[in-house]
């Protein structure tokens, strides 16, 4: 009876699946999957994918699995148009296939790459129950995801552009097509995208899984600086014991600093010039409260009532804009008095901010049926769908926005907890948005933490209202911080200044400056360390570099570097040591790592920190190896 139960409250919650899909199959588990993960100093790390070859050594998910066991957090196998797999030279039906080897351990995917692939997708989940909430649609035509999204709405909606041309591409247009096409991940190929890149795709609540060749460590480390949420690969024994070597406090991606109502510390909530001050500062968003007056236009403003924040009275949807703006802006909602500011409708913020560097967070304050063409018309007036993201508490709200502006990314402001949790993702698949719950949520919640980062579900959380509260959001690994004190977060490292490096081999192989670009957009330089890298040519390397930003260490890409002799060096040996010059470095900084290992992991000061606690140990990897069945 609890069960059938269930299985109603879920039906009801998303509102749009049949009850008696919901209820024709009896479901194999009550509870969400919970993913494997490893004990790290890395700062919530990527999530680990495989896709399936026919091929694969499938052996160890055919054991009772138990919490020491390495696996992926997610399994995507290919189906046919008789949804069956190809294992072991044979196509197998995949409902064998799933129950054989991912069972109820890893999150199912299903990779649907023709129409008739996807019609038998389809028909296998109409017949399925509660427990396919937890399961995903993978593909590279993003018209197959989406159909198959629109007949099950509870599902994620995956699309993977390894096979598509995406330079011309902005993040926010990647974004856009994404959420036209009800997904809310991407895969991309490890040279697809830039670090930058994924950092602008993800402040746009879409996640990026990255498809890697993992062999090494410093392949492993190269994603992780990349700051993807996800990587596909096979290897991901490796990527887990890359993980366990790290420890210390290292951030494993940037973090979005979002001005709550602006920059209410400095200048009125809700007001232009909070906005602005909150930009200035270093902020990566601005979220803004939206809702239409009597006279059509979006207005900014929390409240119905006046009262809160200004010198007049009344109600906003009861106020043509010229009766509004007799007013001023004059104090904050807790009384802070402020500078006397306009009322700013949504117009004055859109061109404002028309092309700067910045995402605008719009949330709908109520669920007015005629706001989101309003707000589509205004959008596409000034042609600035790539910076728009929209949120809300009411669902009805963010049904309307997903099905009159579908192109504009959206995030339910409600949390969750673990015994809600398949209810809730239903409910925001439905809507074909992301989480963005209340700090509560993500920062005391560590089950619901890992397992959301896990399914592709970015951690945005609200409000954060001093520097002590917004610090920790980042020690959590919180990315999407929305906060009172989003000055704060502009002392953080946004960026490496630097694309290429010339270092002596004492630099190389001990420490050195390296420069980068705040969030608040100043250059400054941070100590630095090689922590990984190959050689590309004579005295030249690819290399991930470590360097601390305030406590923490960061990652990162991977950087060109020149080594050249030091100046002491003897002039009469110089072309003899320049021919060796690569390979000694080689083996003396890889011996001087090894030696770190077996003293128990510590490198050199940085900044009067051990940032050497990250230990290089790629040269004692081994890989898992694939074997072929015949």
């Amino acid at each position: 009876m609890k069960k059938i139960f269930k299985l109603i409250v879920v039906s009801l919650a998303i509102c749009l699946l049949p009850l008696a899909n919901s209820i024709s199959a009896i479901a194999e588990t009550e509870s969400a999957i919970n993913v494997y993960s490893t004990s790290s100093g890395l700062i919530a790390p990527a999530s680990v994918i495989m896709e399936y070859d026919d091929g694969d050594d499938l052996s160890p998910f055919t054991k009772t699995v138990s919490s020491k066991m390495v696996r992926p957090a997610t399994m995507i196998v290919e189906v046919d148009e008789n949804f069956t797999v190809l294992c072991g030279g044979e196509r197998i039906d995949y409902d064998i296939f799933r129950t054989t080897y991912i069972k109820s351990k890893m999150i199912p995917a299903v990779r649907v790459e023709t129409e008739g692939a996807a019609d038998a997708l389809i028909d296998y989940l109409s017949t399925r129950g509660y427990d396919f909430i937890d399961f995903s649609v993978v593909s590279t035509s993003p018209a197959l995801v989406k159909k198959v999204r629109d007949d099950r709405k509870s599902i994620r909606g995956v699309i993977d552009y390894t096979k598509t041309d995406v330079s011309n591409m902005s993040a926010g247009q990647i974004a856009n097509q994404m959420s036209v096409n009800k997904s809310i991940i991407g895969i991309f190929d490890q040279n697809q995208v830039d670090a930058k890149k994924v950092f602008e795709l993800q402040g746009r609540f879409k996640s990026v899984w990255l498809k890697s060749n993992i062999d090494s460590a410093h392949d492993v480390y190269a994603c992780i600086a990349s700051g993807a949420v996800g990587f596909v690969t096979d290897n991901y024994a490796t990527v887990y014991e890359t993980y366990l070597s790290i420890e210390g406090k290292t951030l494993s991606r940037g973090f979005y600093g979002i001005g709550h109502r602006g920059l209410p510390s400095v200048a009125g909530e809700n007001t232009l010039e909070g906005m602005i001050a909150a930009y200035e500062s270093g902020a990566t968003h601005v979220e803004l409260d939206t809702k239409v007056c009597k006279s059509g236009e979006i207005v900014i403003m929390h409240d119905d009532g006046l009262s809160s924040t200004t010198d007049g009275t009344g109600n906003v949807l009861q106020m043509t804009l010229s009766e509004i703006r007799k007013y001023k802006v004059v104090k904050n909602s807790n009384g802070q008095a402020v500078t006397p500011c306009e009322i700013p409708t949504l117009e004055d913020v859109f061109k404002y901010f028309k092309g700067k560097d910045v995402v605008l967070v719009v949330e709908t304050k109520n669920a007015q049926s005629h706001y989101p063409a309003l707000l589509g018309k205004l959008i596409e007036k000034y042609d600035i769908a790539d910076q728009v993201v929209a949120i809300g508490f009411g669902l009805t709200e963010l049904g309307l926005v997903r099905d009159q502006v579908p192109n504009i990314p959206t995030a339910n402001l409600n949390g969750t907890t673990k015994s809600d949790f398949l209810v809730y993702m239903a409910q925001v698949n439905a809507l074909n948005t992301t989480p963005n719950p209340s700090k509560s949520t993500f920062m005391s919640d560590t089950w619901v933490f890992k397992n959301s980062l896990a399914r592709g579900y970015l951690p945005y959380c609200w409000t954060f209202s001093s520097t002590g509260d917004t610090e920790g959001a980042v020690a959590r690994g919180i990315v999407g911080i929305t906060t009172d004190r989003v000055d704060y977060l502009g002392k953080y490292v946004e960026k490496i200044d630097e694309t290429s490096l010339a270092l002596t081999q004492s630099e190389f192989s001990g420490t050195f400056e390296i420069g980068v670009i705040t969030y608040k957009g100043i250059t400054e330089t941070r100590v630095a360390k090689v922590l990984s890298y190959e050689e590309t040519g004579e005295n030249t390397y690819s290399a991930i570099i470590v360097y601390q930003d305030n406590s923490y260490n960061r990652l990162t890409e991977e950087l060109s570097v020149a080594v050249a002799l030091d100046a002491e060096e003897s002039s009469s040996s110089q072309e003899s040591q320049s021919e060796s010059a690569g390979q000694n470095l080689h083996e003396s900084t890889l011996q001087s790592d090894v030696n770190e290992q077996s003293d128990g992991g510590c490198g050199g000061s940085i900044a009067g920190a051990e940032i050497g606690c990250i230990l290089i140990v790629a040269a004692t990897f081994v890989i898992r190896q694939k074997v072929k069945k015949s």
